[in-house]
C-alpha cells in the first residue's frame, strides 16, 4: 500500500509540471537549455542564501533574516540571468534561425526562465 501511495502522491505532485514541460518546452532544444540554465541560477541563489544563513550564527533564530536574504539573492541572480540572456540573444538568434519565437517573444522567455 505504501508503494501505491508513494506513486500516487508523486503523480499528484509532479504530474502537472511534467506535463507543462513536455507540452510546451520539450519541442525546442533552446528552451530546454534555457530551462536548465535558469534552474542552475536558482540553485546558485539558494546555495549562497544558505551559506550566508549558516555564516551569520546570531541571526539564525530570526526567520525574517533568512527569508529576506533568500529573496534578495534570488532577485540578484534573476537579474544576472537577465543580463546573460541579453548578451546571448544574438547567438540565440544565429543558432535558432528557423525558430525565432523563443528570442523574439519575451513572454516565452519569461515562461522558460521561471
Amino acid at each position: 500500500m505504501t508503494v501505491a501511495q508513494f506513486f500516487g502522491c508523486g503523480m499528484i505532485a509532479f504530474g502537472p509540471p511534467v506535463v507543462l514541460v513536455v507540452i510546451t518546452l520539450a519541442k525546442d532544444p533552446i528552451r530546454v537549455i534555457m530551462l536548465v540554465a535558469s534552474s542552475f541560477f536558482w540553485l546558485l541563489s539558494l546555495l549562497f542564501s544558505s551559506i550566508l544563513y549558516k555564516l551569520v550564527v546570531p541571526l539564525q533564530s530570526y526567520l525574517v533574516f533568512g527569508a529576506l536574504f533568500s529573496v534578495l539573492f534570488q532577485e540578484f541572480f534573476r537579474f544576472l540571468w537577465f543580463v546573460l540572456i541579453q548578451k546571448a540573444e544574438v547567438g540565440l538568434k544565429k543558432v535558432s534561425e528557423d525558430n525565432l519565437e523563443v528570442v523574439e517573444n519575451k513572454h516565452i522567455l519569461a515562461y522558460v526562465s521561471g
